[in-house]
């Protein structure tokens, strides 16, 4: 076998050119570059996981996916940021307004009582 940079003969098990050190096969020594998009992949699919349960925590993790610079979970994790925003806005404007109306029903029924 020949190398395909400097032309020189090298063993066929060779997996670099002892001569110029470049790969021999350059796809089959390269490693593929999959595990920080999956970690992305696994950031965004918690975020929009968590943007459901616990809104609050979906937007953070959410806010964190967007700001890895690997852009392959960009899109869900954008998704749950939203999401877990207006859910935890929802969230706080029910407890609120239970809260009003509990406080006004509470007062009104235990009026007699108190005075």
């Amino acid at each position: 076998m020949f190398c395909k940079n400097c032309g020189k003969e090298i063993p066929d098990e060779s997996k670099y050119c002892t001569f110029c050190g470049s790969p021999v096969n350059p796809e089959a020594t390269q490693k593929p570059s999959s595990s920080s998009s999956n970690d992305v992949d696994v950031v965004s699919i918690l975020a929009i996981v968590f943007s459901f349960l616990v809104p609050p925590l979906g937007c953070l993790i959410g806010a964190i996916g967007l700001s890895n610079k690997n852009k392959s979970g960009h899109s869900l994790c954008l998704a749950s940021t939203i999401v877990g925003g207006i859910l935890s806005l929802a969230i706080a404007a029910f407890l609120i307004v239970w809260l009003v109306f509990f406080f006004e029903w509470s007062t009104n029924y235990f009026s007699p009582f108190i005075s």
